[in-house]
């Protein structure tokens, strides 16, 4: 007889993604079994999809690492039970290394993610650890709860960057990462809010979003430009959020932010592009600016999900299409044409 089915958008090959009727997750002891209502793909799945993660990822796969659901069954003791709305932390790590060892969990030596390594939030069902798993408070819904996990970068990143009220902040790349954080730091910074792109469709949301200026990086005197905004010295605290970039006559990104990232200031990098730095090691010590990286996040969820509850998030303001799991194979080849309107979406199941 055959077992349960279910309906899942799969990755059967590289650049390949097809809707497909799977079996369902059988949870392991312990584990928590959760049916998908929401799930948004991100940029990092997008190149997992492409086959640009190499021998990380097995074909066919089910991606989705930032997702919302409700519990179907838990093992008893958890804390968990059947019906309660939750949002998954994607990360797994050893507990071994000596990241882990250090409470850096986000930073783990054999780093996996539910929706990358093991099967996720594009499939109707995902067995996960129930330590993986927060329950929603009042007032949050699943739709928004999606949306935590990119949020949750951002908060992560900006404890790290140190921010300081009135900073003044240069955001190089407005995709769906930059724009997540210009939201976190509408709620951290007053000084001025600067974002960087080579879109104008993306530099338009960010100042919906609550940039004070937006700059488009492939026209002359960008540099010269973002150096006038911030008072001619440059800004406090520059950060690249670019996961990949279009060669232009301008610098690459982190060769940028060391050009207008003021004297003693901060980069704080999160991009994870292929792209070589381009940085004029000579500048970067004489400005004895500091260069701060940082990775997914963690234990910043329950923050984030009371940020949702009392209104100071905008878990929406970045989504540019909602639409079904039906149309995945869509969405993916409208992600491979790159410019078009699109920068966050929104699957529901």
């Amino acid at each position: 007889m055959r077992g349960k089915r279910m309906k899942a958008a799969v990755a059967v090959a590289p650049g390949k993604m097809e809707l497909l009727d799977v079996p369902e997750p059988a949870p392991a002891p312990g584990e928590v079994l959760v049916r998908t209502r929401f799930t948004s793909p991100c940029g990092s799945e997008h190149h997992a999809y492409l086959g640009e993660f190499g021998a990380r990822i097995r074909f066919p796969a089910i991606f989705g690492h930032e997702m919302s659901g409700v519990v179907e069954q838990a093992p008893g003791g958890c804390g968990l039970s059947a019906g309660d709305a939750v949002v998954l932390d994607p990360i797994i790590s050893c507990g071994e290394c000596p990241a882990c060892l250090d409470g850096r969990t986000n930073a783990c030596r054999r780093l996996r993610l539910t929706g990358i390594d093991v099967p996720g939030g594009y499939g109707e069902l995902v067995a996960v650890h129930p330590e993986q798993l927060v329950k929603l408070p009042p007032g949050v819904s699943l739709e928004d709860a999606a949306m935590a996990e990119v949020h949750g970068i951002g908060v992560h990143a900006l404890r790290l960057g140190g921010i300081e009220p009135g900073d003044r902040v240069i955001i190089i790349g407005a995709g769906k990462l930059g724009l997540n954080i210009l939201d976190v730091l509408r709620e951290a910074a007053s000084g001025a809010l600067i974002a960087v792109d080579v879109d104008p469709f993306r530099l338009g949301k960010a100042v919906e979003i609550g940039a004070s200026h937006a700059v488009n990086a492939s026209e002359a005197h960008a540099a010269e430009r973002l150096l006038e905004l911030t008072g001619g010295d440059g800004a406090d605290l520059v950060i690249e959020a670019v996961g990949s970039f279009r060669e232009t006559s301008n610098p690459p990104p982190v060769a940028l932010a060391l050009e207008v990232v003021r004297q003693a200031g901060r980069i704080l990098l999160l991009g994870q592009g292929e792209h070589s730095a381009g940085i004029h090691w000579r500048t970067l010590v004489w400005k004895e600016a500091r260069i701060i990286t940082s990775r997914t996040s963690r234990g910043v969820f329950p923050r984030v999900l009371r940020m949702m509850q009392e209104g100071r998030l905008r878990p929406q303001a970045a989504v540019t299409h909602k639409i079904s799991v039906e149309e995945m194979p869509a969405l993916f080849r409208l992600m491979d044409e790159g410019s078009n309107g699109l920068v966050k979406a929104l699957v529901h199941f």
